[in-house]
């Protein structure tokens, strides 16, 4: 019996071919940006400050999501409060790519994050993965700001009378 000789040429080609295209196979996201916007008192943003960040698994964890905050929680000798966290993931799958650059309207990719866990983005093309975005917004704090519940003085001499009318009626 002869062992017959069996084509696997266009096995090879296909495979050469692919590698042209892996770049739009989605992957675990590794890198993402932290991008901190600092507004001061004024309700203007004084400050932008974007950084590259590593991540494990697409999985940032909470204790790295809290030290970066306490790293970045003042600027310019200020002190600022995070006021609100948004994920921007751009989980968009190769097949819809010519549909997503027609009609952005379809897509939301992002995402208020309301809770300080851990924070996952799913996998994402390559050729996207430098639009994986962590947003802070961040206030400068003010006194002013903090305290924003009404003071109301009771006058004890009008709960007495109150009483008093109540009992003779």
């Amino acid at each position: 019996m002869e062992a017959e000789n069996i084509d696997t040429s266009w096995i090879n080609e296909f495979e050469e071919e692919d590698k042209s295209y892996s770049m739009f196979y989605k992957e675990n996201v590794n890198d993402i940006v932290t991008c901190f916007i600092y507004i001061n008192n004024t309700n203007t943003i004084s400050f932008i400050n974007k950084t590259p960040l590593k991540i494990t698994d697409g999985i940032l964890k909470k204790n790295d999501l809290v030290n970066l905050l306490k790293r970045n929680i003042r600027h310019e000798e200020k002190k600022y409060t995070p006021t609100s966290i948004f994920k921007w993931n751009l989980d968009i799958a190769p097949e819809e790519i010519t549909n997503y650059t027609k009609e952005h309207t379809e897509y939301n990719f992002l995402t208020k994050i309301n809770e300080i866990n851990d924070i996952s983005f799913a996998d994402t093309i390559p050729f996207f993965s430098n639009e994986n975005i962590l947003y802070f917004i961040m206030h400068e704090d003010c006194s002013a700001l903090k305290n924003r519940t009404k003071k109301i003085y009771i006058n004890k001499e009008k709960l007495k009378q109150r009483k008093t009318r109540n009992k003779r009626t």
